[in-house]
């Protein structure tokens, strides 16, 4: 026996309408890996870093051993600077290396 349902329509039917979230998500992934791969499913590789970036990122992770920069130009001290702080090394302590001595 069924419960009775003042709406007239049961829960299963409503629930049956919605798509499943999980569902919209991989089609939309599925479509965007077709349409860079020309239509094989193979994984979005990324552009390899570039040598900058691949610099940026070792002097950050080695910035105690740092004693200066020397003349760099600005978009790099920017950078470095950037990374530093989003990494929480931009501390007291490394602060002076991206201050001029002039």
């Amino acid at each position: 026996a069924q419960a009775f349902n003042p709406s007239g329509v049961s829960e299963f039917s409503l629930a049956s309408l919605l798509p499943k979230a999980s569902s919209i998500n991989m089609k939309g992934k599925k479509k965007r890996e077709r349409n860079v791969t020309d239509g094989l499913r193979r994984p979005i590789l990324k552009a390899p870093a570039t040598l900058q970036a691949q610099c940026i990122k070792t002097i950050v992770q080695n910035i105690e051993h740092v004693e200066s920069f020397g003349v760099i130009p600005d978009n790099v001290q920017n950078a470095l600077c950037q990374r530093m702080a989003f990494q929480g090394k931009l501390i007291p302590s490394t602060l002076p290396l991206f201050l001029d001595d002039t």
